[in-house]
């Protein structure tokens, strides 16, 4: 399975290691009988570099699709997510749970109108604060309601 990756700038000592290894009780059960073959970042700091640093270190083949600025200009960051969607068979994103932090979600939420299973965790850091799982819902706003009660009351996607 090809795995994209979406998650926080900010996060730059998240360990995917648990989760490649398949030691997440939840997301074992997302994976199924599916094995990780490829994971496919956009290649910015944060998460995507700490998935980029894990999936080699663990020889997972990763695809790195950088965002065409000359082309794209400011658009370039979520046109390069939409081809990760397109790349995929699943989105893992890793949300740093601040609600002024919207590409994450956006991403997933994009995800979900493709079709694609989303998986989605908030983090803090290196570790897992809460792992929701995947998401089913047309809107991710509402899976994370419980976390943040007046989310929803925030949504600009």
């Amino acid at each position: 399975m090809k795995l994209g990756i979406t998650g926080s700038r900010s996060n730059a000592t998240f360990d995917f290691t648990a989760l490649f290894t398949r030691q997440v009780v939840e997301f074992n059960a997302f994976l199924g009988r599916r094995r990780i073959t490829t994971v496919i970042t956009g290649g910015a700091r944060g998460i995507d570099k700490q998935a980029e640093i894990c999936a080699g270190s663990l020889n997972i083949p990763c695809r790195t699709i950088l965002p065409d600025y000359a082309k794209y200009r400011r658009g370039a960051p979520l046109k390069r997510n939409l081809q990760i969607i397109r790349e995929c068979d699943a989105l893992l994103a890793i949300w740093n749970g601040d609600i002024r932090s919207r590409g994450t979600i956006y991403t997933a939420n994009q995800a979900l109108r493709s079709g694609k299973p989303v998986f989605l965790i908030v983090s803090a850091g290196e570790s897992i604060q809460h792992c929701i799982g995947e998401i089913r819902e047309s809107t991710v706003w509402r899976s994370l309601q419980p976390l943040v009660p007046d989310m929803l009351s925030v949504i600009v996607i």
